[in-house]
């Protein structure tokens, strides 16, 4: 909502060391609309400092999000990705529109939609890289194990589905690779809707998607071909001597392994969520001051920050 007031342009000079504070205040008490200066300050010529801190600020923002997916965590409604832009119209003379508390340029201001907390104090950049870096790393590693146990769980899941179809044939695994006189192929089909022939030189029993198909050497081909109209995928490889009750023991050592690894999540989940947002909201903010940087005129130790500001405001 705009609201109709006089104006004034003021310039700000200081010392470059002092821009975190001096930015992070203006932003708090929202009594400027930043204007960016006429004078453009290319890649080139922009301080390595300031360069510095995006990059480890988008670093830090892009950790936290990461983790965050991670674990399920919301941002929350108080992210600056709320702000819209909204036209802008503010001119040097009175009686004109200023725009509400925000980031603005000469013809645009950033009009967050909710009210932005702004932190006690400014954060050390430093350590929260570290921070950041360290939870990622860590997350990361649970997930990474996470997914091999559960990749291997997986696998068992498959040999105890293969033994339970041999069993109901009434064959074992271990008969299937050691048979010398009688070759033996196992495997699944795509389509079960078939009949098993009875007039071939090789026998194919079945229990649902699984085949076992048996015969001389020199008949396997054929039977090869019969049941690759169906969709058949050769298992024959990767049967194990290992028995039902040996398989189910460990996917079960298994499972509570990724149990363990859930409740530690939850348990990081639960520690650290509100410590979390606020980093993330305090770095978005962050990024938000880093970007009006870029408005303002500085040298190798001197920064001048121009923008309007209602000439009641007595601040």
């Amino acid at each position: 909502m705009f609201v109709k007031t006089d104006i004034r342009k003021v310039t700000i000079a200081l010392e470059k060391i002092f821009y975190r504070d001096v930015y992070f205040e203006l932003g708090r008490l929202g009594i400027i609309h930043l204007f960016r200066s006429q004078k453009e300050v290319s890649d080139a010529s922009a301080d390595a400092s300031i360069k510095e801190e995006e990059a480890k600020t988008r670093e830090i923002i892009a950790n936290i999000e990461s983790v965050m997916n991670a674990l399920k965590i919301e941002p929350g409604h108080v992210s600056v990705d709320d702000a819209k832009p909204q036209p802008c119209h503010c001119e040097e003379r009175s009686d004109v529109a200023i725009c509400p508390p925000g980031i603005a340029s000469h013809s645009f201001a950033m009009t967050p939609r909710i009210n932005v907390h702004w932190p006690e104090k400014m954060r050390d950049i430093h350590r929260d890289v570290s921070v950041a870096s360290k939870i990622k790393h860590t997350v990361d590693r649970v997930q990474r194990l996470r997914s091999k146990l559960q990749e291997r769980s997986g696998i068992i899941s498959e040999h105890i589905a293969y033994n339970d179809a041999l069993s109901q044939m009434g064959v074992s695994p271990i008969s299937i690779k050691a048979s010398r006189l009688i070759k033996k192929i196992f495997g699944t089909v795509e389509n079960t809707e078939w009949d098993v022939p009875a007039q071939e030189k090789f026998m194919i029993a079945r229990s649902g998607i699984y085949v076992l198909a048996a015969g001389m050497a020199s008949d396997m081909p054929d039977a090869l071909q019969f049941l690759r109209q169906y969709g058949f995928t050769d298992k024959t490889d990767d049967l194990i001597d290992t028995s039902a009750e040996d398989l189910k023991n460990r996917q079960a050592t298994l499972n509570r392994r990724v149990e363990i690894l859930d409740a530690y999540l939850k348990t990081l989940k639960d520690k650290m969520e509100k410590s979390l947002i606020e980093l993330h909201h305090a770095y978005r903010q962050h990024e938000e001051i880093m970007k009006a940087l870029h408005m303002s005129i500085f040298s190798s130790k001197a920064m001048f920050i121009t923008g309007w500001m209602d000439i009641k405001n007595k601040q």
